[in-house]
């Protein structure tokens, strides 16, 4: 059970994290590309309030809401992922 406790709890971690960079770079690319949340909505075919949850971390962004932001934003969906950017700010 240990290994499987191990594998869950790194999951959730990464699955965080992964989380927290993808709100993130989104945030970064809105602005950079001077958009609004809205387009997110357009786009997702969601509520603003689903986008605010999603990038306060209070939801979690699943693959359609990232491919959908990613096509807004005219960049590979992995992009959103990429935590470089991230990790070069928070250090």
């Amino acid at each position: 059970m240990t290994g499987n406790t191990t594998a869950r709890t790194q999951a959730v971690e990464l699955g965080e994290h992964l989380r927290e960079v993808a709100a993130w770079n989104v945030r970064l690319h809105l602005a950079k590309e001077e958009l609004e949340q809205q387009a997110l909505c357009e786009a997702a075919g969601v509520t603003k309030a689903t986008i605010s949850a999603r990038m306060n971390l209070d939801a979690a962004w699943d693959l359609n809401a990232i491919v959908a932001a990613a096509v807004t934003l005219g960049m590979p969906p992995a992009e959103l992922l990429d935590d470089t950017l991230y990790e070069g700010y928070r250090n």
